[in-house]
């Protein structure tokens, strides 16, 4: 190989890498371009679509407080039963209490009667005994 062909080489090969270096421009250029592209329609769908997640999320949001809303009106309708029943249940116990109480009364009564007349008798027998013993006593004491 001569000079001359060296040197064409030499030149050839300055001109291809100059080529390859536009070339490389070139593309990493269009790269460039198409990433911004591309980033932006992402930005553009991200923004599209976490839009439409807020709207759904909003919508279910409403939906779940009007389902709350509805199961609370429910809940409270199930209260008023309860309370209904409840306020029932408490008149019954207390016309039951009342009842018991006056029951419980009337044989406190007994008692309280029965116990009378046993004491009366006993204060009776008391007196009877304290009598004859005077009595015993009186037979027992010598004359003077």
């Amino acid at each position: 190989m001569g000079i001359k062909e060296r040197k064409e080489d030499g030149r050839r090969g300055i001109k291809e890498r100059k080529e390859d270096r536009q070339r490389g421009i070139k593309e990493r250029k269009e790269d460039r371009q198409r990433g911004i592209k591309e980033r932006k329609e992402d930005k553009q769908r991200g923004i599209k679509e976490r839009k439409e997640d807020r709207q759904r999320g909003i919508k279910e949001r409403k939906e779940d407080r009007q389902r709350g809303i509805k199961e609370r009106k429910e809940g409270r309708k199930i209260n008023r039963v309860d309370r209904q029943r409840g306020i029932k249940e408490r008149k019954e116990d207390k016309q039951r209490g009342i009842k018991e109480r006056k029951e419980g009364r009337k044989i406190n009564r007994v008692h309280r009667q029965r116990g009378i007349k046993e004491r009366k008798e006993d204060r009776q027998r008391g007196i009877k005994e304290r009598k004859e013993g005077r009595k015993i006593n009186r037979v027992d004491r010598p004359l003077l």
